[in-house]
């Protein structure tokens, strides 16, 4: 799973740059719910868990790209920050670059969001939203203990 607890990571607030990119994704998530499944809106929170995974188990997202990926990705961050209180984004600095994460409460745990369903997709692994926000949930609260 894409979490981290280091403190080989630097992190810092989400600038206006990854602020209007996390925005862009954002509206791009919300146009594929619309599209595929016309009447349900993300909402940020723990309700969209089911949405997502009705759009992550549509044929046309079978051949979507990253970037299509990556969107759906953002919106399950966002719920998921609402799920799991304690998560903000912020921007992460590590050996492989700086990118867009979700961080719980000041410490070094992080959850590398943006790529987490993508590399299921490259691995040809199902998607399991609510198993995911599960999991992530049980791991940050040992971490909180």
């Amino acid at each position: 799973m894409a979490i981290k607890d280091t403190d080989n990571s630097k992190f810092s607030p989400i600038n206006d740059e990854a602020r209007y990119e996390l925005s862009d994704l954002r509206s791009f998530a919300s146009s594929l719910v619309g599209r595929f499944q016309p009447g349900h809106v993300l909402t940020q929170t723990a309700d969209d868990f089911e949405t997502l995974q009705r759009l992550c188990e549509e044929e046309a997202m079978q051949h979507a790209n990253y970037g299509a990926w990556v969107a759906i990705s953002v919106a399950f961050g966002d719920a998921l920050m609402h799920y799991i209180p304690g998560l903000e984004w912020c921007l992460e600095s590590d050996q492989y670059g700086k990118n867009a994460a979700l961080r719980f409460r000041q410490s070094g745990l992080s959850i590398a969001v943006l790529t987490m369903l993508w590399k299921r997709v490259e691995r040809g692994e199902p998607i399991d939203i609510i198993h995911l926000a599960s999991e992530l949930h049980a791991i940050v609260a040992c971490h909180a203990a």
